[in-house]
C-alpha cells in the first residue's frame, strides 16, 4: 500500500486515541464521560470550542506518545504534510465551516 493511502488512516488512528471510548460502549454514561474528558484536554484555552490550533497540538501530542507504525510514520514527513493531513481532517469534522469544532462536532467525529 502507498504511503499516501495509510497517512489518513495515521491521522485516524491517532484521534481515535484522543477521543477515546467513541465506540460503541458497553456503558455510555462513562463512554460519553471520556468523550467529554478528550475534548477537554484538547480545548487548551477552555472556551468550549477547539480551534485548529488545539486540534494540530492534541493529535501532535497523542502521535508523540504512541509508538506504533502508525504514529512513526506520521513522524517522518515533512511538517507541511503533517499539518496538511491534520487540517483535511480537521476540516471534515468542522461541518458549519467556523474555524473551530464545538462538543457537538467532535463528539460525532467518525
Amino acid at each position: 500500500m502507498r504511503m499516501k493511502h495509510l497517512l489518513p488512516l495515521m491521522i485516524a488512528c491517532a484521534f481515535c486515541s484522543l477521543s477515546a471510548g467513541r465506540a460503541v460502549p458497553s456503558d455510555p454514561a462513562n463512554a460519553e464521560q471520556k468523550r467529554l474528558d478528550a475534548f477537554r484536554k484538547a480545548d487548551a484555552n477552555h472556551d468550549g470550542r477547539i480551534s485548529w490550533d488545539e486540534f494540530r497540538v492534541a493529535v501532535r501530542a497523542i502521535l508523540a506518545r504512541r509508538d506504533d507504525f502508525e504514529s512513526r510514520g506520521f513522524a517522518t514527513l515533512p511538517l507541511s504534510i503533517q499539518d496538511a493531513l491534520l487540517r483535511d481532517h480537521f476540516d471534515k469534522m468542522d461541518i458549519r465551516h467556523v474555524g473551530f469544532l464545538t462538543y457537538d462536532e467532535w463528539k460525532e467525529e467518525k
